[in-house]
């Protein structure tokens, strides 16, 4: 099976997302996670873990599934994500829920969605990942790119290129 992404849970437990769901790896094993459930048939590009403990899976065409350790809940565009295709999550310093997609980039409250898409600034809605400060690898970028980028505190990676967040701490506003 094809592995697309992996997380280190905080009891250490190691999940692990790929073309055709999700595994667990203890005990020296893999097993299939939720097997039977619509998540083990789907590909799961990424693999997220909250500060609240909730588990999140970020689905290549049903969306978002949110796992709160009793019940497996589904976020699609119809609930106000960005689109159905999510390529990353990632939480911020204020526990938001950012999801990268091929239609935009996502904020998650913990309440509801919101979103940005290229008719509020983004280059292009093709976005493959969401980084806080001090997360891009600074080596891969010359001196000036990299004290403008670390000087900002959001960014998001896009396929033409890095859109930076400037406005904090809510860049995506609800309605």
């Amino acid at each position: 099976n094809k592995i697309h992404t992996f997380l280190e849970a905080q009891d250490g437990t190691l999940w692990v997302g790929t073309a055709s769901g999700v595994a667990r790896f203890e005990n020296g094993r893999f097993t299939p996670w939720m097997a039977g459930s619509d998540l083990s048939v789907l590909a799961i590009r990424s693999v997220a873990q909250d500060s609240q403990g909730n588990f999140w899976f970020a689905t290549w065409g049903s969306g978002v599934f949110k796992y709160d350790g009793h019940r497996l809940t589904n976020f699609q565009l119809g609930d106000g994500l960005a689109g159905n295709k999510v390529s990353q999550i990632m939480e911020d310093q204020t526990s938001n829920l950012w999801f990268s997609t091929e239609t935009g980039v996502s904020r998650y409250d913990g309440e509801r969605f919101a979103y940005l898409r290229t008719e509020d600034g983004l280059a292009n809605n093709n976005v493959w990942l969401v980084l806080e400060r001090w997360g891009l690898q600074r080596e891969y970028y010359d001196l000036p790119f990299q004290q403008q980028l670390l000087a900002q505190t959001d960014y998001i990676s896009q396929s033409q290129g890095i859109f930076i967040l400037r406005s904090k701490p809510n860049p995506c506003p609800l309605p």
